[in-house]
């Protein structure tokens, strides 16, 4: 019995550690102490094919146009709910020099036929010398990039932002 005991509490430090250890990791602390989840997901909700107009969801169901991300944040583009809907591509709109670049590298499609996209922000060290804009909420780089996506044999354009606080 004394064997089962010493088992149990075993089991239980260790669920401890390893749920301490991962709520830990997946939040970053940006903006003197505020708490960010690492990733995040824009949900691809609906579309319209005769101006290219996507809507574009955070996981509360706001707008996500303009979306507002934080320095090493992992953004995931993800197709919900629409049907016989590809994303082509996911590029900067205005061509810019190499060092202007907000993603660590290039966004890319998640493997194993998935319709989803991702990227990793680059972190704060890797943002300076990129132009800031301000507005009443603060400083931001207004990053604007171009969905390409198809839907019925057609190619169509969106041209979101990204606030990176």
């Amino acid at each position: 019995m004394k064997f089962v005991f010493s088992v149990c509490r075993f089991f239980s430090f260790c669920f401890f550690i390893v749920y301490v250890c991962s709520s830990c990791s997946s939040y970053l602390i940006v903006n003197g102490g505020q708490h960010v989840p690492k990733n995040v997901t824009i949900y691809v909700t609906g579309f319209d094919t005769a101006s290219g107009h996507l809507t574009l969801e955070d996981i509360s169901h706001h707008s996500a146009d303009p979306f507002t991300a934080y320095p090493g944040q992992k953004i995931r583009w993800k197709i919900s709910g629409v049907r016989h809907f590809l994303i082509n591509n996911l590029v900067e709109k205005t061509v810019k020099v190499p060092l202007d670049e907000v993603f660590e590298k290039k966004l890319h499609p998640v493997k194993f036929f998935s319709k989803s996209w991702k990227g990793s922000l680059k972190d704060s060290t890797g943002l300076h010398g990129i132009a800031f804009v301000s507005d009443s909420s603060g400083h931001f780089i207004d990053y604007i990039y171009k969905i390409v996506w198809r839907k019925a044999g057609r190619n169509h354009t969106f041209d979101p932002r990204i606030q990176i606080r």
